[in-house]
């Protein structure tokens, strides 16, 4: 769309942001949430699905979540505040 939008170019700050927040989410989402609700559902499977490990698994994919939902969110605020624009 950059592309078609008169006056806005791949290069203002708004748009790295934006982009590298959506990056930052899918890596976050490939390399740790996915494998993790794996991990924690073998050990809820193997283990009491009350146990320590899977309680430690379950606040850890929650905290990293956390994180993941305030990045969306400063890159939604980024799409409608439009910083350096």
């Amino acid at each position: 769309m950059v592309a078609y939008a008169p006056g806005v170019e791949a290069s203002d700050l708004w748009i790295i942001i934006g982009l590298a927040g959506i990056v930052s989410t899918i890596v976050i989402g490939a390399a740790f949430i996915g494998p993790e609700s794996g991990r924690l559902a073998r050990a809820a499977d193997e283990r009491r699905p009350d146990g320590p490990e899977v309680l430690r698994r379950t606040r850890r994919i929650f905290a990293i979540s956390r994180i993941d939902l305030s990045v969306i969110l400063l890159v939604v605020a980024d799409m409608v505040l439009k910083p350096g624009a």
